[in-house]
């Protein structure tokens, strides 16, 4: 579970074409027009950044993996090197989350015992939040669960649409 929030898959593809064009290619693959159309490729390319992800008709998905990397020159042509993961946003909202739920029990404690300055209502004040931040954290991993289960082709439709526009049947992982 969280590796799939946290974690990267590196992927490199190659193409034969200078980088101009190969970034023109990209371009050109990626979805335009109202999301609510046609399911397919979105996202940003330029020579510096790309950033590639799948969408679906009628369906919003934030643990959806994305494309992210970058164009590099070689000799052969272009190298576009990147990473499948989850959109760079959600990695600190779901650590601020996790963090909060560790902390709210135990600001349950200290605000209790600074109100009785004594341990055992302070304990029995955690005792009473732990099983909810318990739930919302059950919670939360469910939702991540059945997105990421939603999303589970994603990344292969990314990388077929990434090969049918350079024209590429190689790619490298590492």
């Amino acid at each position: 579970m969280f590796a799939a929030l946290f974690g990267r898959r590196p992927v490199a593809f190659h193409s034969a074409f200078p980088i101009d064009v190969t970034v023109l290619r990209l371009k050109q693959s990626i979805q335009h027009g109202p999301r609510l159309s046609v399911a397919g490729m979105r996202g940003t390319a330029s020579a510096q950044r790309i950033r590639l992800c799948w969408t679906r008709p009628f369906v919003s998905n934030s643990f959806k993996p994305y494309f992210i990397g970058q164009c590099i020159s070689t000799e052969r042509g272009t190298r576009l090197e990147g990473a499948f993961q989850m959109h760079p946003f959600i990695r600190p909202l779901m650590i601020g989350m996790f963090v909060s739920l560790l902390i709210v029990p135990l600001v349950a404690v200290v605000k209790q015992w600074q109100h009785t300055h004594d341990l055992a209502p302070a304990l029995l004040a955690s005792l009473a939040v732990v099983p909810a931040a318990y739930f919302m954290a059950g919670a939360v991993l469910v939702i991540v669960t059945i997105s990421r289960w939603a999303a589970r082709d994603d990344e292969a439709m990314i990388e077929a649409e990434i090969h049918r526009a350079l024209q590429s049947g190689h790619t490298a992982q590492g």
